[in-house]
Parts: structure tokens; sequence; C-alpha cells
């Protein structure tokens, strides 16, 4: 995602990273989400979801690790939680599956010589780059 989009969230929830937790933090690189801006609702949805658990918790160092996509998939990796809140993520993360991660709009899981991503169909045909194969829902 844009880094506008990234500041968006860092100016909203104190506990988002200024900073990659990734790297040394003496490297100063700056935080990112590792994907497209189809799944910002998701993700901010998430977020909001999380920080109400973090403000009623009190909890003073809770943070994202990391924002991915990963074999088609969303990646929501955090350094601390409760059962609700890692509950919370494993929704979000199950229901990328069915959000296009280019626009939003309703997906399925397209595969692209040797990557994997969740796309509706008009985002995977008017891709230039790759040619996208829809995965069959059952095998």
């Amino acid at each position: 995602m844009d880094q506008k989009i990234v500041q968006k969230f860092q100016d909203r929830f104190s506990w988002f990273p200024k900073n990659n937790p990734l790297y040394f933090k003496d490297q100063n690189v700056p935080m990112f989400i590792d994907c497209d801006e189809g799944w910002f609702d998701l993700i901010w949805q998430l977020c909001e979801d999380i920080d109400l658990i973090v403000k009623r918790e009190g909890w003073k160092n809770f943070s994202v690790d990391q924002i991915k996509e990963k074999f088609a998939g969303l990646r929501f990796y955090i350094n601390a939680g409760n059962k609700e809140v890692h509950d919370l993520v494993n929704k979000a993360e199950v229901d990328s599956y069915e959000i296009c991660e280019k626009c939003g709009d309703k997906g399925s899981m397209y595969h692209g010589f040797g990557w994997f991503r969740t796309l509706c169909q008009k985002c995977a045909e008017s891709d230039t780059k790759r040619t996208w194969v829809k995965v069959k829902d059952e095998l």
C-alpha cells in the first residue's frame, strides 16, 4: 500500500509502528503494508476492532510487526494479544480469500506462474503483466 495510506494507520492507531519492526531500530526503515489497496477496508476494520481491545485492556506495548499478502491471503502479524485479538486476526485472514486484493470487490483465488492472489475476474483479466487462471473451488 502507498505510504500515504500507511500514514493514515499510523495517525489513527497509536500502536501502529512508525518504523518497520522487522529491521534494526537504528536503520529507521519506514513501516509498510505489503499488499494492494483492495484490502484497505478489511485491515482498517481489523485495526478498529483491535484498538477497542487495546484500549480496554490498557496494553502499552502492543504493536503490529508485519502486514502482507502470502499465498493469496492476508497475513497480519502482531507482537502480543489475547484470544479475542487472535480470533479477529484469524477471521480477517480467512475473509481476505474472498476479497479482491486490488479493488476490494468479491474475489477468488487465482494462480499465475507460481504466484497466487485473490482477485476479482475483472482485475485478473486486466493484468497486463501476468496471465491469471482461477483456481477451482473444489478439487
